[in-house]
């Protein structure tokens, strides 16, 4: 089973964003091809699958909604997201289209009208879903993961914050139960960039009608 998955998937793992965080990287160690049973001649290069020909060529980064792109290439058929929208938020927005090996997960025109369509982000388990936001931005190692709670809402969902040098990447969500379960909304997934734009990171303060100032700084003489 994991050869045949890995029939057609494209080998872009160096780029790939759920590199290091990627199932199918994980069970290609645990379980995948030794290359001493497909070599053809011991002096050539390693052969890692049986199948010969050209791998399927599709619609790479084709945009979902502004903030979740699909690289159908990726998508491995396992349709966590199909059964997520129609089982959790209830919305039967994806769904599978064409058949063998033209299949590819489609939506309609209109992109996924749900607010809560980051969390298939999550639960894919290979790089097909990205986080637009948070896409090229650092790979898996490189970020730290610090568990907090989401504060644009009372709910206060569980998130898992990612930063590198102390900057805000990406947002993903925490399972706790008694609150979210394990799904986060999307204005509090996506909600995170307004962190690193332009925003007061010091107090200020104004004394005898002069200008905002961090405190202890004179105002500059004439």
């Amino acid at each position: 089973m994991v050869e045949f998955t890995l029939l057609n998937h494209p080998l872009d793992c160096p780029t790939c964003d759920k590199g290091g965080a990627c199932e199918l990287q994980d069970r290609t160690v645990e379980y995948g091809l030794y290359e001493k049973y497909y070599q053809k001649d011991p002096l050539s290069l390693p052969v890692y699958t049986r199948f010969e020909f050209t791998r399927r060529h599709v619609d790479k980064h084709h945009p979902l909604s502004p903030f979740v792109i699909l690289d159908r290439e990726r998508c491995i058929h396992c349709k966590r997201c199909v059964r997520y929208f129609e089982e959790v938020p209830g919305d039967e927005v994806l769904d599978f289209i064409e058949r063998g090996v033209h299949t590819f997960i489609g939506t309609l025109d209109f992109g996924l009208p749900s607010g809560f369509s980051g969390n298939i982000t999550d639960i894919c388990p290979v790089g097909a879903l990205l986080d637009l936001t948070a896409r090229f931005r650092a790979r898996n190692w490189e970020m730290e993961e610090t568990p907090t709670h989401c504060a644009l809402c009372p709910v206060g969902c569980g998130i898992t914050a990612d930063t590198r040098s102390g900057e805000l990447l990406r947002v993903r969500a925490r399972e706790v139960p008694e609150v979210n379960e394990i799904w986060l909304c999307d204005a509090g997934r996506f909600g995170h960039e307004w962190a690193d734009q332009d925003r007061l990171k010091t107090p200020l303060v104004r004394k005898e009608g002069s200008s905002w100032r961090p405190p202890g700084r004179r105002p500059s003489r004439p």
